[in-house]
């Protein structure tokens, strides 16, 4: 999948043999959609006083809860267009990277997705701290060996990276 951990440098795939089960139908990315945006959450190697010696610093604005409001819903919008309430309402699980609890509180709410759709992004950030987009794959597996699926049944996907960048993915069983 392009950039499965969305930013992160790490890539994944999901592989069946069956014509049946999980599948990718769509995948979408919305960077820098403002032109300071990347200033919310930035990286820089910087070289020291020292020889072949770097430090690394970043920086995570408070803004970034609010952004990952907004970069969603512009993900949201570009994966399905006009039907995006209908088809979030609709989804069957979310997978949200694990950031912190108040983003992924704040992007539950503001999306009205219930606690229970949740439930595994919870788990793997309780569990397992901010793994930032490598949850992604925890979450995902945690979802498909713990739940009943049905044809058409949705699971979206969405994680956020430095630059501001925010991805979505839509699976379906």
């Amino acid at each position: 999948m392009e950039f499965f951990l969305f930013g992160d440098g790490v890539a994944a795939a999901i592989v069946t043999k069956k014509r049946n089960g999980l599948s990718v139908k769509k995948i979408v990315e919305v960077t820098n959609a403002r032109e300071k945006d990347y200033l919310a959450g930035c990286g820089r190697l910087a070289s020291t006083n020292e020889p072949f010696k770097f430090g690394f610093y970043s920086h995570l604005d408070k803004e970034i809860p609010r952004l990952g409001v907004r970069y969603t819903d512009m993900a949201l919008k570009r994966l399905f267009g006009k039907k995006a309430e209908k088809i979030t309402k609709a989804t069957k699980k979310w997978a949200f990277h694990t950031g912190s609890q108040k983003i992924l509180n704040v992007l539950a709410e503001h999306n009205g997705v219930q606690r229970e759709k949740l439930k595994e992004s919870y788990a793997v950030l309780r569990e397992h701290g901010n793994l930032a987009g490598a949850s992604l794959p925890f979450i995902l597996k945690r979802i498909v060996s713990k739940n009943r699926f049905s044809k058409g049944d949705i699971i979206l996907m969405l994680g956020y990276g430095w630059g501001f960048s925010a991805s979505a993915a839509m699976l379906e069983f």
